[in-house]
């Protein structure tokens, strides 16, 4: 059903009563432009009013995009940083345990050194004796196969 149809519904219908004198025929596209006018001038101002809003919108939808942009990269640029930070810490960390765990194995070989020498000067006097009865003997068989 068009528009009009649906108008026509509402069209005005003759008086009861006896017929009036004649008139000059309405112009009912006229009257209904004077009626309509007032509403579509109102929805002319509404679609620029959202077309202002949407513009308002999309400026404002703009500016916070490349405010998050901004915000985003600083917050990057700072994990970066602090990441930098974390594994100089982590370096100095390391550095420091494996400087500690050094100093204790030095000290264990120390240990193990001294002990190691006083074995040695324990064992070295028996060792020497028993090298130079060794070589006395042998020096002493060699010369007793040599004399016949």
């Amino acid at each position: 059903m068009a528009f009009r149809d649906f108008l026509m519904r509402f069209r005005p219908t003759g008086l009861p009563g006896a017929a009036a004198a004649g008139g000059v025929p309405a112009d009912r596209s006229a009257e209904l432009a004077d009626e309509l006018e007032p509403a579509l001038a109102a929805l002319d101002s509404a679609g620029a009013r959202a077309r202002t809003m949407v513009e308002a919108a999309n400026r404002e939808a703009a500016r916070r995009r490349e405010a998050a942009r901004r915000r985003a990269a600083e917050i990057v640029r700072a994990a970066h940083d602090r990441a930098e930070d974390e594994s100089a810490r982590v370096r100095d960390g390391e550095r420091s345990a494996t400087q500690a765990e050094l100093a204790r194995m030095r000290g264990c070989a120390e240990r193990e050194l001294g002990e190691l020498r006083s074995r040695v000067e324990r064992r070295m006097p028996g060792l020497v004796d028993r090298l130079a009865a060794d070589t006395a003997e042998a020096l002493l068989s060699g010369l007793e196969a040599r004399d016949p």
